[in-house]
Protein backbone atom coordinates (compact mmCIF):
# COMPACT_ATOMS: atom_id res chain seq x y z
CA UNK A 1 0.00 0.00 0.00
CA UNK A 2 1.11 3.60 -1.06
CA UNK A 3 1.61 6.05 1.66
CA UNK A 4 1.39 9.72 0.54
CA UNK A 5 3.14 12.38 3.49
CA UNK A 6 -0.25 14.11 3.06
CA UNK A 7 -3.56 13.69 2.12
CA UNK A 8 -6.66 16.22 2.29
CA UNK A 9 -9.74 14.31 3.84
CA UNK A 10 -13.21 16.01 2.73
CA UNK A 11 -16.22 15.64 3.77
CA UNK A 12 -19.72 17.44 2.99
CA UNK A 13 -23.10 17.82 4.26
CA UNK A 14 -25.58 19.77 3.80
CA UNK A 15 -24.39 22.65 6.15
CA UNK A 16 -20.88 22.10 6.04
CA UNK A 17 -17.52 21.38 4.30
CA UNK A 18 -15.31 19.75 7.06
CA UNK A 19 -11.57 18.63 6.64
CA UNK A 20 -8.74 16.91 8.07
CA UNK A 21 -4.85 17.24 7.10
CA UNK A 22 -3.56 13.71 7.71
CA UNK A 23 0.38 12.72 7.29
CA UNK A 24 -0.50 8.81 6.23
CA UNK A 25 3.33 8.06 6.99
CA UNK A 26 3.04 8.93 10.81
CA UNK A 27 -0.39 8.75 11.15
CA UNK A 28 -0.57 12.14 12.44
CA UNK A 29 -3.68 15.07 12.12
CA UNK A 30 -1.54 18.33 11.04
CA UNK A 31 -4.53 20.77 10.38
CA UNK A 32 -8.49 19.75 11.17
CA UNK A 33 -11.39 22.52 10.75
CA UNK A 34 -14.71 23.09 9.10
CA UNK A 35 -16.42 25.69 7.12
CA UNK A 36 -20.49 26.37 7.45
CA UNK A 37 -22.34 26.70 4.11
CA UNK A 38 -24.89 28.75 2.71
CA UNK A 39 -28.33 26.96 2.95
CA UNK A 40 -29.41 25.57 -0.13
CA UNK A 41 -25.94 24.98 -1.24
CA UNK A 42 -25.84 21.00 -1.05
CA UNK A 43 -29.93 19.30 -0.12
CA UNK A 44 -29.73 15.74 0.74
CA UNK A 45 -26.05 15.30 -0.99
CA UNK A 46 -27.09 16.82 -3.77
CA UNK A 47 -24.70 19.46 -4.88
CA UNK A 48 -27.49 22.42 -5.87
CA UNK A 49 -24.98 25.75 -6.31
CA UNK A 50 -21.82 23.99 -8.13
CA UNK A 51 -20.52 27.53 -8.32
CA UNK A 52 -20.70 28.55 -4.65
CA UNK A 53 -19.20 25.58 -3.57
CA UNK A 54 -16.09 25.72 -5.65
CA UNK A 55 -15.77 28.89 -4.08
CA UNK A 56 -16.02 27.92 -0.54
CA UNK A 57 -13.91 25.05 -1.42
CA UNK A 58 -10.87 26.88 -3.03
CA UNK A 59 -11.06 29.57 0.17
CA UNK A 60 -10.55 26.86 2.72
CA UNK A 61 -7.79 25.33 0.69
CA UNK A 62 -5.60 29.03 0.59
CA UNK A 63 -7.20 29.97 4.00
CA UNK A 64 -5.49 26.75 5.66
CA UNK A 65 -2.88 26.07 3.34
CA UNK A 66 -3.94 22.97 1.76
CA UNK A 67 -1.45 22.40 -0.98
CA UNK A 68 -1.37 18.69 -0.80
CA UNK A 69 -2.79 17.57 -4.19
CA UNK A 70 -3.94 14.83 -2.93
CA UNK A 71 -7.53 14.33 -1.49
CA UNK A 72 -10.01 11.15 0.08
CA UNK A 73 -13.41 11.70 -0.14
CA UNK A 74 -16.30 10.58 2.40
CA UNK A 75 -19.38 9.64 0.11
CA UNK A 76 -22.38 11.40 1.67
CA UNK A 77 -24.21 9.33 4.22
CA UNK A 78 -27.46 10.14 2.46
CA UNK A 79 -26.63 8.31 -0.97
CA UNK A 80 -25.34 5.50 0.29
CA UNK A 81 -27.07 1.80 0.22
CA UNK A 82 -25.52 -0.90 2.28
CA UNK A 83 -26.97 -4.47 2.23
CA UNK A 84 -25.58 -7.53 3.00
CA UNK A 85 -26.69 -10.53 0.71
CA UNK A 86 -26.39 -14.28 -0.26
CA UNK A 87 -25.07 -14.76 -3.82
CA UNK A 88 -23.63 -17.95 -5.79
CA UNK A 89 -19.95 -18.82 -4.66
CA UNK A 90 -18.66 -18.89 -8.48
CA UNK A 91 -20.09 -15.16 -8.88
CA UNK A 92 -17.10 -12.76 -8.65
CA UNK A 93 -15.59 -9.94 -9.98
CA UNK A 94 -17.93 -7.58 -12.70
CA UNK A 95 -20.23 -10.52 -12.60
CA UNK A 96 -20.98 -10.82 -9.49
CA UNK A 97 -22.12 -6.48 -9.82
CA UNK A 98 -24.08 -7.47 -12.61
CA UNK A 99 -25.72 -10.07 -10.51
CA UNK A 100 -26.51 -7.93 -7.35
CA UNK A 101 -28.08 -5.60 -9.74
CA UNK A 102 -30.32 -8.23 -11.53
CA UNK A 103 -31.21 -9.16 -8.15
CA UNK A 104 -32.33 -5.90 -6.52
CA UNK A 105 -34.55 -5.26 -10.17
CA UNK A 106 -36.32 -8.66 -9.92
CA UNK A 107 -36.73 -8.57 -6.35
CA UNK A 108 -38.03 -5.07 -6.82
CA UNK A 109 -36.05 -3.64 -4.38
CA UNK A 110 -35.29 -0.49 -6.72
CA UNK A 111 -32.55 2.10 -6.12
CA UNK A 112 -33.29 5.76 -5.60
CA UNK A 113 -30.89 6.54 -8.98
CA UNK A 114 -30.66 4.70 -12.06
CA UNK A 115 -26.99 5.56 -12.41
CA UNK A 116 -25.89 3.15 -9.57
CA UNK A 117 -21.77 2.83 -8.53
CA UNK A 118 -21.57 -0.72 -6.99
CA UNK A 119 -18.58 -2.01 -4.75
CA UNK A 120 -18.95 -5.40 -2.62
CA UNK A 121 -16.94 -7.46 -0.13
CA UNK A 122 -16.46 -11.01 0.38
CA UNK A 123 -18.42 -10.85 4.46
CA UNK A 124 -18.23 -15.14 4.68
CA UNK A 125 -17.03 -16.15 8.22
CA UNK A 126 -15.63 -19.60 8.70
CA UNK A 127 -18.33 -20.77 10.32
CA UNK A 128 -21.08 -20.22 7.83
CA UNK A 129 -19.28 -22.05 5.14
CA UNK A 130 -21.57 -23.11 2.50
CA UNK A 131 -20.90 -25.22 -0.38
CA UNK A 132 -23.36 -23.38 -2.49
CA UNK A 133 -23.67 -19.57 -1.06
CA UNK A 134 -21.27 -16.94 0.16
CA UNK A 135 -22.56 -13.75 1.79
CA UNK A 136 -21.35 -10.40 0.67
CA UNK A 137 -22.14 -6.74 1.59
CA UNK A 138 -23.67 -4.78 -1.01
CA UNK A 139 -22.25 -0.73 -1.05
CA UNK A 140 -23.96 1.41 -3.88
CA UNK A 141 -24.28 5.04 -4.60
CA UNK A 142 -25.25 7.81 -7.00
CA UNK A 143 -22.33 8.08 -9.84
CA UNK A 144 -23.74 11.29 -10.59
CA UNK A 145 -23.52 12.99 -7.34
CA UNK A 146 -20.61 11.63 -6.86
CA UNK A 147 -19.17 12.56 -10.09
CA UNK A 148 -20.46 16.06 -9.31
CA UNK A 149 -17.99 16.01 -6.15
CA UNK A 150 -14.89 15.35 -8.21
CA UNK A 151 -15.98 17.83 -10.68
CA UNK A 152 -16.00 20.59 -8.03
CA UNK A 153 -12.49 19.28 -6.26
CA UNK A 154 -10.77 18.92 -9.61
CA UNK A 155 -11.13 22.47 -10.61
CA UNK A 156 -8.81 22.85 -7.77
CA UNK A 157 -6.10 20.76 -9.41
CA UNK A 158 -6.64 17.97 -6.59
CA UNK A 159 -6.88 14.89 -7.39
CA UNK A 160 -9.57 12.09 -5.38
CA UNK A 161 -6.81 9.08 -4.45
CA UNK A 162 -9.24 7.07 -2.82
CA UNK A 163 -13.14 7.35 -1.43
CA UNK A 164 -14.56 6.32 2.59
CA UNK A 165 -18.06 5.60 4.03
CA UNK A 166 -18.63 7.12 7.76
CA UNK A 167 -19.61 3.92 8.98
CA UNK A 168 -16.97 1.87 7.55
CA UNK A 169 -14.26 4.97 9.18
CA UNK A 170 -15.71 5.13 12.63
CA UNK A 171 -15.59 1.36 12.88
CA UNK A 172 -11.47 1.62 11.69
CA UNK A 173 -11.06 4.26 14.23
CA UNK A 174 -12.55 2.39 17.02
CA UNK A 175 -10.36 -0.50 15.81
CA UNK A 176 -7.11 2.07 15.52
CA UNK A 177 -7.84 3.33 19.04
CA UNK A 178 -8.04 -0.02 20.82
CA UNK A 179 -5.18 -1.26 18.76
CA UNK A 180 -7.31 -3.85 17.06
CA UNK A 181 -7.43 -5.84 14.33
CA UNK A 182 -10.18 -6.30 11.88
CA UNK A 183 -12.00 -9.08 13.00
CA UNK A 184 -10.98 -9.13 16.35
CA UNK A 185 -14.16 -6.80 17.23
CA UNK A 186 -17.89 -8.11 16.01
CA UNK A 187 -21.40 -8.10 17.14
CA UNK A 188 -20.96 -4.13 17.83
CA UNK A 189 -23.09 -1.05 17.53
CA UNK A 190 -21.41 2.13 15.88
CA UNK A 191 -23.58 5.28 16.11
CA UNK A 192 -23.06 8.81 14.82
CA UNK A 193 -25.58 11.56 16.01
CA UNK A 194 -25.27 14.13 12.97
CA UNK A 195 -26.36 17.86 11.99
CA UNK A 196 -29.75 16.30 11.02
CA UNK A 197 -29.60 12.39 10.98
CA UNK A 198 -28.59 9.62 13.51
CA UNK A 199 -26.51 6.70 12.10
CA UNK A 200 -26.37 3.31 13.48
CA UNK A 201 -24.25 0.64 12.42
CA UNK A 202 -23.88 -3.04 13.75
CA UNK A 203 -21.24 -5.39 12.50
CA UNK A 204 -22.00 -9.13 13.08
Amino acid sequence: MLFRKNIINLMFTDNFIKFALVDERSLTVRKVGEVKLKSGTIINGKIMDENLLSKILGTIFRKYRLSSPFVKLMIPDQNLIIKKMRVPKYVKGDDLKKYLRLELEESLQSLPYKDAIIDVVDYTYSYKIDEDEKEVVMFTTSKDIITSYLKVIQKHRKTVVDSFISPLLVRKLYLFSKKLKNNDQRFTMFTQIKENSHILTVFD
